[in-house]
């Protein structure tokens, strides 16, 4: 009797470690393909982009006697990689909306923060308007967060000093790619809540206009309909995907009265005197300090 129940023990355990044996087996082979696909996906990255927005391309308008004059500066997204036709990016829908500006694209694919710098070097004059997509490369490629802050804050000193609207749009959280291994989301995850609340709050204190669409309605739109919303290389927002995320950008702009829309398009409000970040309100009092006269 007691062997008998000795050897129905042995033979259970003997079930379990072959159950954990498999589970490790199958979890395993589901990485190893999850990781395949993003493999191959990648070794494909240069060509996706070609039959609609290329690599080379960004969307670009020059117009005859211009009133306006729009940099966009950033990565892939602000180039427009995944859409359809070059006027379905945010620069083409900027164009759009701002039929007589000259829309200068310098945006690059891969750029991280610090790349943007040399966007904004690589051109002359003062903007009406400076538009920034960055920060997603940042998240995945691993930039250290104190690297993001120092490069951020420079660039955002010398934008300002081109344009008193500098416009900077978040990405969402890099952990809902398709494109991206699913064992990387935590990951991911982590990152995105330590780098995009960092790029918020430098770029408002510095004096900038930031749109959110990290955590945001439009994220979640986006990791409900990633058929539709990404286009196919799973990295990239689709035409209806940049169609969402310009809709926010859009009505953040008129609803801060950046912006008024008339007759189908928009104008930009004239800033005052006193439409200063947190930083630069310090500065100027600082400076307000050290130059009144004794009395």
């Amino acid at each position: 009797m007691k062997q008998s129940s000795h050897q129905t023990k042995k033979e259970f355990w003997v079930y379990v470690r072959k159950a954990i044996l498999w589970l490790i087996i199958l979890v395993l082979l589901a990485t190893l393909a999850d990781i395949a696909r993003f493999a191959a996906t990648v070794a494909v990255l240069p060509t996706i982009g070609k039959a609609g927005v290329g690599y080379d391309n960004p969307f670009s308008q020059t117009v005859v006697s211009a009133r306006e004059r729009i940099l966009v500066i950033g990565d892939s997204t602000a180039v427009g990689i995944g859409a359809y036709i070059p006027k379905e990016t945010i620069a083409g829908m900027l164009a759009t909306d701002f039929p007589d500006a000259d829309i200068i694209n310098k945006a690059i694919s891969g750029s991280r923060i610090a790349d943007v710098r040399f966007q904004l070097d690589a051109t002359e004059g003062d903007f009406d308007m400076i538009f920034m997509q960055a920060g997603a490369n940042d998240v995945v490629f691993m930039t250290e967060p104190e690297d993001v802050e120092r490069e951020l804050s420079a660039l955002m000193d010398s934008a300002l000093i081109r344009s008193s609207r500098v416009v900077v749009v978040s990405s969402i959280d890099a952990s809902i790619l398709p494109l991206l291994p699913k064992i990387a989301s935590l990951f991911l995850a982590e990152r995105s809540a330590n780098i995009f609340p960092d790029i918020e709050r430098i770029v408002t204190a510095k004096g900038g206009f930031f749109v959110n669409l990290y955590k945001s309605k439009e994220e979640e739109a986006f990791a409900e309909n990633a058929d539709t919303l990404f286009s196919a290389d799973g990295f990239h927002p689709s035409s209806d995907g940049y169609r969402l995320a310009y809709a926010r950008i859009r009505n953040d702009l008129i609803t801060a009265g950046e912006v008024t829309e008339e007759d189908g398009r928009l104008y930009f409000v004239p800033h005052t005197a006193g439409v200063l970040g947190e930083e630069a309100q310090e500065k100027e009092q600082s400076t307000a300090v050290e130059t009144s006269p004794e009395i």
